[in-house]
């Protein structure tokens, strides 16, 4: 029998609400959606020549023109965006709160649990439970 109210403890304490929540929070700074990177930081360009790259076989300077590498991101390029106070955040609730919400998620699954019990207890044995004590 108790096996059994540990079970359903286990199943009530695996629900994810708590993981929705952390999910729905907003962070208190966010990227500046108008801050775009300049081309040099630093004295280092945003984009390079590929060195790996290659003029393909059949490329004729004369005919063609001075072959231009691919242009690939500078890996010592260490810009990084701006970030200011995001307008939807919320801070966390006080503590008294957070309890009070706890407490409310909290009722349904402890009144479930009081009325399996009960009804548990008032259920008659089995005639082989004497025989499951050790």
């Amino acid at each position: 029998m108790r096996l059994l109210i540990l079970a359903l403890a286990a199943c009530a304490a695996a629900h994810e609400s708590c993981c929705e929540k952390a999910a729905e929070a907003e962070p208190e700074f966010i990227v500046d959606p108008d801050d775009a990177p300049p081309d040099v930081y630093e004295g280092e360009p945003r984009y390079v020549a590929d060195p790996a790259d290659a003029a393909p076989a059949a490329w004729d300077e004369d005919e063609d023109g001075p072959y231009e590498r691919r242009l690939v991101e500078n890996p010592r390029y260490a810009w990084a965006p701006r970030e200011i106070e995001n307008p939807r955040y919320r801070p966390p609730a006080s503590l008294g709160e957070r309890y009070a919400d706890e407490v409310r998620e909290a009722a349904p699954w402890v009144a479930l649990g009081a009325i399996v019990a009960a009804v548990l207890d008032a259920a008659p044995a089995p005639p082989f439970a004497g025989a499951l004590k050790t």
